[in-house]
């Protein structure tokens, strides 16, 4: 629905008897939204599958978000058809209000919303967050 994306990598490996499943390896990666937003990636190796519009990366994952929000992972599936990120390892995630760590996590709608599962560790900046606060109501 107006979404895009694009996948480069350094190298990419296609097998003959699956030919929509393509090895990567130095990937660079953005998902650009119909209203503006966006969310880039890389990672140091994964796999794409063309047929059903995912993408598995693996190690040294970083995604940024238009907004500055940065989540640090060690795997990830994403689904560019319905737009979720999904990881079952620990994540680390940083944005302007504080840094926050857990076992799992979910990113859904364009990045605007995260889910988090497991042990959940939280270090907010206050002052950024009344600071973020006033900016949105004004």
């Amino acid at each position: 629905e107006g979404a895009s994306y694009v996948v480069t990598a350094d190298t990419a490996e296609q097998s003959l008897t699956a030919p929509n499943v393509v090895r990567l390896n130095g990937i660079d990666g953005r998902l650009d939204e119909s209203d503006g937003d966006w969310t880039t990636l890389t990672a140091e190796e994964g796999v794409l599958d063309t047929k059903d519009d995912k993408l598995r990366l693996d190690r040294d994952i970083l995604l940024t978000t238009k907004d500055g929000k940065r989540a640090w992972l060690k795997s990830a599936d994403v689904d560019f058809s319905s737009k979720v990120v999904t990881s079952e390892d620990p994540i680390q995630m940083e944005m302007d209000v504080g840094r926050v760590e857990a076992d799992a996590m979910t990113i859904s709608e364009g990045g605007k919303r995260i889910h988090l599962r497991g042990r959940v560790v939280v270090d907010l900046n206050t002052e950024a967050a009344k600071t973020s606060e006033t900016t949105e109501t004004q």
